[in-house]
């Protein structure tokens, strides 16, 4: 609730320590609530590229044994297992690095998702059930928001 009060013909805002009048007040409460907004998505992304950062970092490290069975199930070799594995550690490291130089993030988020659909491929060729699609669905849909947001 908002508090006029009227001094000297002037109408003026007790919350706005500025003195606003009324038309000044709504075009300030309006800028700060898109700020507001703005800290809010990028509070978001922020939390976004973490995940997506260290989810893939942690299962290509210490779960690796677990995406070697993968790599053989879905019949591809050493080298593309190890290829994918460096890129993906990569751009992970690039996701986190682009909280701080959000310059860095729009194409790592772009390219962690081709990897993510690619993933969703390998899951339905050999049929695995859908729990198996689920990380790399929700990394995929997190690789997406960073991309769409971050070049706004």
């Amino acid at each position: 609730m908002t508090i006029w009060v009227s001094f000297r013909n002037q109408t003026t805002c007790i919350e706005c320590s500025a003195g606003l009048t009324k038309r000044r007040h709504f075009v300030f409460r309006k800028a700060v609530k898109t700020i507001e907004n703005d800290k809010t998505m990028e509070n978001i992304l922020s939390v976004s590229q973490i995940v997506v950062g260290l989810s893939v970092v942690y299962v290509w490290t210490f779960r690796y044994d677990n995406v070697v069975k993968e790599f053989k199930q879905f019949r591809l070799n050493d080298l593309t297992r190890n290829l994918v594995g460096a890129s993906k550690i990569a751009l992970a490291t690039l996701l986190v690095a682009g909280i701080w130089h959000s310059s860095l993030v729009q194409v790592p988020s772009i390219i962690m998702g081709l990897f993510m659909i690619a993933a969703q491929y390998f899951h339905f060729k050999i049929k695995n059930p859908f729990i198996k699609h689920l990380p790399s669905l929700i990394l995929l849909i997190l690789s997406a928001i960073i991309a769409i947001f971050s070049s706004q």
